[in-house]
């Protein structure tokens, strides 16, 4: 604005910086880069990435200042939410006792997080090594545990996974965690790096010790079967259930047929199909052990009565006959699937947080390419497996396909792909123009009016997310996400949409700065 200074619209505070950031660059004659807070005079206040240089004459004299400054207002709010979820997961691993390690094997040593520290009761000096870890464990663990890592998870490269007592190195008690951890490897399939968390579980592990202490652990569960008390006899394979247990699964026995059933029946009534591993192996280490005081807990996912999918906490114990023989097997199971849900819930947030971060600074020389890239992330985020981008014409009526995953591409058999539709030969993905908002079709194989079929060869569909994208009241776009292994909600929709309205923005601004450069 000729003949306004920020004075005229800034407030003072902010104005006053600006002017000695620009006299700066006069005295210094070096460029200045900063992310700035504008607090504007007259509307609220935004956040701009400035560029500022000395502008010289012909003579190589500083006679002002001239820049640049680009809105990154939204990436701001992006970056404060992110913020936001990242305390929130903190808060989450606090209350829950679980710290977080990193061991780099070919070093010999490890780092921890601020929350293991204090399970373990050491500080930053401590010598973090192979031997500084052993020298944290009960001394009747020791052996035991050194020979776990050696043989089970570095030569047979298995994840680690043990409960193991330790001793905390500034109190003094012992207390019982429980250890995962994940191999990552080198280009040679040698273990390099053990990436894991380390949870406190010694309140239920003085919880499993009563219970193991006590003259009667059949009653003891009984005592609690409003949670869902079960027995198997193992030499007759057959399970039985009470009311309370049927309850968590949204069920009774008239309508499963009795009290009892076969452990193959169960599993395929309520055992989540990917989970019947678990399951069976935690039954056969029941069977196998040679401790007669043995119990575990574990959680896996289940199967509702309606089709709904749930996850369960089984805490497991064990009778033996004189002979050492496992002859029963009796526990108590809960439904844990709010708890599961929010946990999930923490993760997917922060994860499609990074997402919106990863794209806003995506440094793409082409539109083609940063559209591309938007796509893929946008696959991630809603843990989808394939997906599209069209372009929309509202005068022509006309989508243009720009992009598709690598993997519908591959998938695709289709002898001729089309690249152009008509909106009025469109099936159910048009319907985001005809009707102007979301569609979500969580089971694709069930009748639809609104669907026209898929090409032969195309790549098969099981759930979709298609959204339009506007720009101001014009719809300019469509993205389509497929495949999800659960079903689409709210929060996809959304993110996506959010997603693609902050893609689109930058994708016009790429055209804009792209015609200024031409």
């Amino acid at each position: 604005a000729i003949g306004k200074t920020d004075f005229d619209f800034f407030s003072e505070e902010h104005a006053r910086q600006a002017y000695n950031d620009e006299q700066e660059i006069i005295q210094l004659g070096k460029p200045l880069v900063k992310e700035e807070k504008e607090t504007w005079l007259d509307r609220p206040s935004t956040w701009n990435l400035t560029t500022k240089l000395p502008l010289m004459n012909k003579d190589g004299e500083i006679v002002g200042t001239f820049g640049i400054s680009m809105d990154i207002t939204e990436r701001k709010k992006i970056e404060e939410a992110l913020k936001e979820s990242e305390r929130l997961l903190r808060e989450s691993q606090e209350v829950a006792g679980l710290g977080s390690f990193s061991w780099n094997i070919s070093k010999g040593l490890w780092t921890s997080s601020s929350i293991l520290d204090r399970i373990f009761g050491i500080d930053e000096s401590y010598i973090r090594s192979l031997e500084g870890w052993l020298a944290i464990i009960h001394p009747d663990f020791r052996e035991a545990m050194q020979n776990y890592v050696a043989n089970d998870v570095l030569r047979k490269k298995q994840k680690f996974d043990k409960e193991y007592k330790i001793i905390n190195k500034k109190s003094g008690q012992e207390c019982w965690v429980h250890g995962l951890g994940q191999l990552e490897f080198d280009s040679n399939y040698q273990p390099i790096k053990l990436i894991g968390t380390i949870q406190d579980i010694t309140e239920r592990k003085l919880s499993e010790e009563t219970i193991n202490n006590s003259k009667s652990k059949l009653s003891i569960a009984l005592k609690i079967a409003h949670l869902g008390a079960w027995e198997y006899d193992v030499a007759n394979d057959i399970f039985t259930f009470n009311d309370s247990f049927y309850a968590i699964f949204r069920t009774n026995a008239d309508e499963v047929g009795g009290n009892t059933m076969s452990s193959a029946d169960y599993a395929n009534r309520f055992v989540y199909p990917e989970d019947l591993s678990i399951v069976g192996d935690e039954i056969k280490m029941l069977i196998e052990t040679d401790n007669p005081d043995y119990s575990r807990q574990f959680e896996h996912r289940m199967i509702y009565a309606d089709g709904g999918i749930g996850y369960i906490a089984v805490r497991i114990g064990i009778v033996k006959d004189e002979n050492g023989r496992t002859i029963k097997t009796f526990g108590i199971n809960q439904d844990v699937t709010e708890r599961k849900k929010y946990e999930n819930e923490i993760i997917s947030n922060s994860k499609r947080l990074k997402v919106l971060v990863e794209i806003l600074q995506y440094p793409s020389h082409s539109i083609q390419g940063y559209l591309d890239f938007a796509l893929n992330r946008a696959i991630e985020m809603t843990d989808s497996k394939i997906g599209f981008i069209f372009f929309y014409s509202e005068e022509k009526k006309e989508f243009v396909l720009n992009s598709g995953s690598n993997e519908v591409m591959s998938e695709c058999a289709i002898a001729e792909k089309q690249t152009v539709w008509q909106l009025e030969n469109a099936g159910l993905w048009g319907e985001a123009v005809r009707q102007r908002r979301s569609i979500v079709v969580n089971d694709y194989k069930m009748p639809n009016s609104l669907k026209k079929g898929c090409p032969e060869g195309h790549a098969p569909l099981h759930k979709i997310l298609i959204i339009p994208v506007f720009e101001d009241d014009k719809i300019v776009g469509v993205v389509v996400v497929a495949n999800k292994e659960t079903d689409y909600l709210d929060a996809d929709i959304m993110q996506l949409t959010v997603l693609m309205d902050i893609v689109w923005k930058a994708l016009e601004k790429k055209k804009s700065d792209d015609a200024l450069y031409e």
